[in-house]
């Protein structure tokens, strides 16, 4: 898992500069060292209740993450702040800080009360386009799930749709099925012991003679992690749970803070209608399931 620092560049994947370059590694352990609260980025007090969420800025202007960053930015024309470092941590080895630029902007959760109808259709519109895109990204290991960092090996699935410790590296999409298969039937028993319910539900699809049932997903898709820069621009922010998953996995999180009961984190109903446009109609599987 990996934290996060902001430099301010300009807003590119492809700034030709940051603040960063001028700075040591030492320099910038320091700066680690140094952060402030007042230095986070999106936190929100009356959201984060679980605290705050690790994205700092520590300029006036995880490792698989920081890969995948870039790997999708070098093959889709989706806006995503340019990864300039990523360094480990020197208390915890396992963790790791990505540097990236900063985006001056607005996320859609705050800003989308005051859009015209008509922009909040060209966002959700270039919404669909950067999930069509993601969706095509050819995959480094097209039979592993789950995230990826250009070793090869199966990695930690994280994300909404696993436990907060994640599901162990699945090497291929039948030991996926058996772990959602399982899951589910814990489940049952858990329900049947405490409630003497049998609740009966369909296994996980098993997509046999689809062709290569993994694309790339986000997998985190929310009003927070969609931003609109200063020149309108939209980006996606935030990609440490993205990698190779089954197609419906970003309409089953859209549709997951579609029903949220929260209101404060329900998405819009203009945005909630628009979810089978955006990441395609899954309604079928999702609801099956």
């Amino acid at each position: 898992m990996g934290q996060v620092l902001s430099f301010r560049t300009r807003n590119s994947n492809v700034s030709p500069s940051s603040s960063i370059d001028k700075l040591t590694d030492d320099q910038v352990y320091e700066l680690i060292a140094g952060r402030q609260r007042g230095q986070l980025v999106g936190y929100d007090k009356d959201l984060d209740v679980m605290g705050a969420a690790q994205v700092y800025r520590i300029t006036p202007d995880a490792h698989h993450e920081a890969f995948t960053m870039q790997y999708v930015a070098e093959r889709t024309s989706i806006p995503i702040p340019r990864v300039r470092k990523v360094f480990p941590d020197r208390k915890d080895h396992s963790k790791h800080w990505i540097v990236m630029d900063f985006i001056s902007g607005q996320t859609l959760m705050h800003c989308w009360p005051m859009l015209s109808i008509c922009r909040k259709l060209c966002i959700m519109c270039t919404l669909w386009w950067y999930i069509h895109q993601a969706k095509n990204v050819p995959l480094p290991n097209p039979d592993i799930p789950g995230p990826f960092d250009g070793t090869g090996l199966p990695l930690l699935c994280r994300g909404p749709q696993f436990p907060d410790n994640g599901a162990s590296p699945l090497k291929n999409y039948q030991e996926l099925v058996i772990w959602f298969d399982y899951q589910l039937y814990s489940h049952q028993v858990r329900l049947y012991r405490a409630w003497g319910l049998l609740w009966k539900s369909p296994k996980f699809p098993q997509l046999v003679g689809s062709g290569n049932p993994l694309v790339f997903c986000h997998n985190d898709l929310n009003m927070r992690n969609i931003m609109l820069d200063d020149n309108n621009r939209v980006w996606l922010l935030d990609w440490e749970y993205s990698g190779a998953y089954p197609p419906w996995f970003d309409y089953a999180v859209l549709k997951g803070w579609a029903n949220a009961v929260n209101p404060d984190r329900r998405l819009p109903r203009l945005f909630r209608i628009f979810i089978p446009i955006i990441a395609g109609n899954h309604s079928l599987i999702y609801h099956h399931y």
